[in-house]
């Protein structure tokens, strides 16, 4: 059986059983459907699209919506023209979201932004790993 038919199957057989993933486990469906997938840019936007739910820092959660889909970009080790690509936003929009979350997390400038935010990303990224891993 392929890997397609074995993934439709599994998903089949959730949604039948009324089963639920969390947002880890969604993001590791998400970063596996990547390895596989045709549209890498499609699934790059749901799995920033799911970070977002994921706001557990209390400074994080001042930030409007699209200012944490920056943020996120911003810790993978994104420039501003390719954030603005993704998003289909200007470069402009980009860097006028970066200055307000820099005001609105209290920091100073853009290498502290990226500093932080990488930071952020890989808290959240080992703890949806030892939670995967420990149960």
């Amino acid at each position: 059986m392929n890997t397609y038919k074995k993934i439709t199957e599994l998903l089949k057989k959730a949604k039948k059983n009324s089963l639920q993933l969390n947002n880890n486990e969604t993001i590791a469906v998400l970063d596996a459907l990547k390895q596989i997938s045709e549209s890498k840019r499609i699934i790059d936007k749901a799995i920033y699209y799911s970070l977002i739910l994921e706001q557990k820092s209390p400074k994080i959660k001042n930030l409007s919506p699209r200012e944490i889909q920056i943020f996120t970009l911003v810790g993978n080790g994104l420039r501003s023209k390719e954030i603005a690509a993704m998003l289909s936003i200007s470069q402009q929009t980009v860097g006028t979201h970066r200055k307000n979350i820099i005001k609105k997390l209290k920091i100073k400038g853009s290498r502290q932004l990226q500093s932080l935010a990488y930071k952020y990303n890989n808290s959240e990224s080992k703890k949806a790993f030892l939670t995967k891993n420990t149960q």
